[in-house]
């Protein structure tokens, strides 16, 4: 086995040199482009002279065919990268995550072996097994305390929402019919 070690430095100088080489791909590829580009311009600008006698001097022309070419090139060196690098990302993300689920297996083999290594070594594991059932004794009762304190809570505001209705209902009664004894008469009629 070798001594390679995958980690940050390595993959951002295997990205560094793809991201060049695409780039560089790339760049002769527009190249190539722009030149047949410029041929064409060179063609049609030849058959636009014989008809009609133009004059343009060669510098102005020059010039605005290198303005073109110029722009044409950094967009296609723009979208390059940009492609390149998105590639990329995708791919070392994916290996990433590859490596940290592998690292994860080995930690967790490695931690449950020394954990169970520990335990063995114990001297007394009655002591640590009434701990272990007082912790999680303790965990059930904060869980069982916070579902009551919940149930409890909603309990309540059903309690009061109830007990305005039925105020409700009773002073809408007594207002009709009478005073309070009606009221309470009809409040124990209902809460029966």
């Amino acid at each position: 086995m070798s001594n390679f070690e995958l980690n940050g430095t390595t993959l951002l100088g295997a990205a560094c040199g793809l991201l060049g080489a695409g780039v560089a791909c790339y760049y002769a590829n527009q190249s190539s482009k722009l030149q047949k580009t410029c041929n064409k311009i060179d063609l049609t600008l030849d058959e636009v002279s014989r008809r009609q006698p133009v004059q343009i001097e060669k510098s102005i022309l020059d010039k605005a065919i290198q303005r073109a070419v110029d722009r044409e090139v950094r967009e296609a060196v723009l979208d390059s990268v940009s492609n390149i690098t998105k590639s990329m990302g995708a791919e070392m993300s994916t290996q990433i995550r590859k490596d940290v689920e592998k690292q994860h297996e080995a930690i967790v083999a490695k931690v449950t072996e020394e954990i169970a290594e520990q335990v063995a070594n114990l001297p007394d594991k009655r002591k640590l097994k009434e701990r272990v059932e007082e912790r999680a004794e303790d965990i059930l009762v904060e869980k069982l305390e916070d579902q009551f304190d919940h149930i409890s809570e909603k309990y309540s505001q059903q309690l009061d929402k109830a007990t305005n209705t039925v105020n409700a209902l009773t002073s809408a009664v007594t207002r009709k019919f009478g005073d309070d004894s009606t009221k309470y008469e009809i409040l124990r009629t209902i809460l029966k």
